[in-house]
C-alpha cells in the first residue's frame, strides 16, 4: 500500500512540477508555491522507510550514489567549518535535497517499471504543449513588451515572471531531451512517423519563439552523443540526423534576427543593444565582462573568473576547496547568505557557480562525478540485453540527457534551482536504480538455480 502511495505521490509532482507551478509562479508571482515539492520530498523520504521493500535487491551500492553520499558528508563539513547561518543553510539545503528521495521511489516493486513509463508519456506530452504555450507568451507578453529583452519572459510552463526573465534556459533543454526521445521512439518503431513529426516540429517551433541560443547550439550535439561511435561506422544512418540537427541550429539562430531582435527598436538605446549579429551574441555572452561599480548583474563568465580572482589567486585555500557553506550564495528576505551580501549582483548565475562559492573545488568535483558516474551507468543498462526495447531507449536518452546536464553546469543555474528539471534528473537516476534492482535480483536468481 505505501509503495502505491508513495509511486502516486511521486507522479502528481511530476504533473504539478510541469504544468502547475510554473503557470502559478508566472502569472501570480507566488513562488513560495515551490515549498511544496521540498517538504513533500521530505515526506518520501519518511515513507521510505515504512515501505515493504527496503532496497535489499541491489548487490552493491551504485558508485554515483556513494558520491551522493560523500557529496552530503561533504556539505554538513562545509557548513561546520565555516560556522554557516543555520537559517540560510537550511533555505538552500532544500534545492540539495529534494532530488534524492524521489529518485529511490522507483525501486519500490513493480510500480517503479509503471512509473517510468508514464512519467515518460507525460513528459512527451508536456513537451508538445509547450509549443501553444509560448506562442501566447511570444505574441501577449513578449512582443507589448518595452524591455529591451523581451522575449526572455517565453518560458512555457516552467518558472518565470511576465515582467522579467525565467526558466526559458531549462525549458529549452527539456524540450530538446524529448526531441531526442520522440527520435529514439520512432527509430525503434515504437511511436509513428506522425507522432515524431509532430513532436519535433512542436519541439522546434517552442526553441524558435522562445529564444534559447545556448540551447539550440546544443542540438547537434544531443544527436553526437546518442549516436556515439555510430556516426563513424554508419555514416547514413547515424550523420545524416547530426546533418538535420546542425541545419536547423543554423536556420534557428538565422530566425531569431526576424522573431525577436527586429521586434524591440523601440528606441535609441534599444536598438544599439538589438543591432548585432547572433555571433557577436554568443560571443558576448561568453566574454568576462569588466566588474563596474554600480552594477547590477555580470554575465556567468564573469562570475566565474570573479571566484577565481577571489579564492585562487588570492590564494585563499580553505574557501578555494571547500568553500563558504551551502546557502552562502542564498538571496533572501530573511536568512541571505555570506556571499550574497557581500557582492552587489546576484551570485547565482550558473550551477558552477553556485557549487564552487557553497562547496568549493572538491565539492563541484563530487558533483560532476555523480553526474557521470549516473550517465555511464545509464549507457552500460541501456545495452542489456535483460532490458526491454523500449526501457533501453529511455537508459540511452536518459545517459545523453545527463551528460547534458553536466555540459550545462556552466551555463544556467537549473540543475540546482529548477524545480522541473530537477525532476527531470530524479527520473533519469530513478530508472537506472529500478533496473539495476532487477538485474541484482535476475543475478541472484541464476545462482541459486545454478548446481551447486
Amino acid at each position: 500500500m505505501m509503495i502505491r502511495f508513495l509511486s502516486l505521490v511521486v507522479l502528481t509532482l511530476f504533473v504539478l512540477g510541469f504544468l502547475v507551478v510554473g503557470p502559478v509562479i508566472y502569472f501570480f508571482g507566488f513562488s513560495k508555491i515551490l515549498w511544496i515539492f521540498f517538504l513533500v520530498s521530505v515526506f518520501i523520504f519518511i515513507g521510505l522507510f515504512f515501505s515493504e521493500n527496503k532496497f535489499s535487491n541491489l548487490n552493491s551500492v551504485p558508485v554515483f550514489i556513494i558520491i551522493v553520499l560523500l557529496f552530503f558528508l561533504f556539505i554538513i563539513l562545509g557548513v561546520i567549518i565555516n560556522y554557516s547561518s543555520i537559517g540560510s543553510a537550511i533555505l538552500s539545503l532544500r534545492w540539495y535535497f529534494f532530488v534524492w528521495p524521489i529518485m529511490f521511489v522507483f525501486m519500490l516493486g513493480d510500480t517503479g517499471l509503471k512509473l517510468v513509463d508514464r512519467i515518460w508519456r507525460f513528459l512527451l506530452l508536456v513537451a508538445a504543449l509547450q509549443f501553444p504555450i509560448v506562442l501566447c507568451q511570444y505574441f501577449f507578453v513578449s512582443l507589448p513588451s518595452k524591455r529591451a529583452s523581451p522575449w526572455d519572459a517565453v518560458v512555457g510552463t516552467f518558472p518565470g515572471a511576465i515582467d522579467d526573465g525565467g526558466q526559458s534556459a531549462a525549458m529549452g533543454l527539456f524540450v530538446i531531451v524529448m526531441i531526442l526521445a520522440a527520435y529514439a521512439l520512432w527509430r525503434a518503431k515504437k511511436i509513428s512517423a506522425n507522432r515524431f513529426l509532430i513532436q519535433a516540429v512542436c519541439g522546434v517551433m517552442t526553441l524558435a519563439f522562445a529564444e534559447v541560443k545556448a540551447v539550440v547550439l546544443l542540438l547537434p550535439v544531443l544527436f553526437v552523443l546518442y549516436h556515439g561511435r555510430d556516426i563513424f561506422r554508419r555514416p547514413v544512418k547515424a550523420g545524416l540526423p547530426v546533418l538535420v540537427a546542425l541545419c536547423v541550429t543554423v536556420l534557428l539562430l538565422s530566425a531569431y534576427k526576424l522573431i525577436h531582435y527586429d521586434q524591440v527598436k523601440r528606441a535609441e538605446e534599444v536598438g544599439k543593444y538589438v543591432d548585432i549579429s547572433v555571433t557577436e551574441r554568443v560571443v558576448r555572452s561568453v566574454s568576462p565582462q569588466q566588474k563596474i561599480e554600480g552594477v547590477t548583474s555580470i554575465n556567468r563568465v564573469s562570475s566565474l573568473a570573479l571566484w577565481g580572482e577571489e579564492n585562487l589567486i588570492s590564494k585563499d585555500i580553505l574557501h578555494a576547496l571547500f568553500g563558504y557553506g551551502i546557502g552562502a550564495t542564498q538571496t533572501s528576505s530573511v536568512w541571505s547568505g555570506e556571499i550574497a551580501k557581500l557582492y552587489p549582483y546576484p551570485m547565482e548565475a550558473s550551477s558552477s557557480v553556485i557549487l564552487l562559492w557553497e562547496t568549493g573545488l572538491f565539492g563541484h568535483i563530487l558533483f560532476v562525478l555523480m553526474l557521470l558516474y549516473a550517465a555511464r551507468e545509464s549507457s552500460r543498462l541501456s545495452k542489456s540485453d535483460f532490458i526491454p526495447d523500449l526501457y533501453q531507449i529511455f537508459l540511452r536518452v536518459g545517459y545523453v540527457a545527463l551528460l547534458l546536464l553536466i555540459i550545462t553546469l556552466p551555463y544556467k543555474n537549473f540543475i540546482l534551482r529548477s524545480v522541473p528539471i530537477q525532476l527531470l534528473l530524479a527520473l533519469l537516476l530513478g530508472q537506472i536504480l529500478y533496473w539495476l534492482g532487477v538485474l541484482s535480483g535476475v543475478s541472484k536468481s541464476s545462482k541459486s538455480l545454478s548446481p551447486q
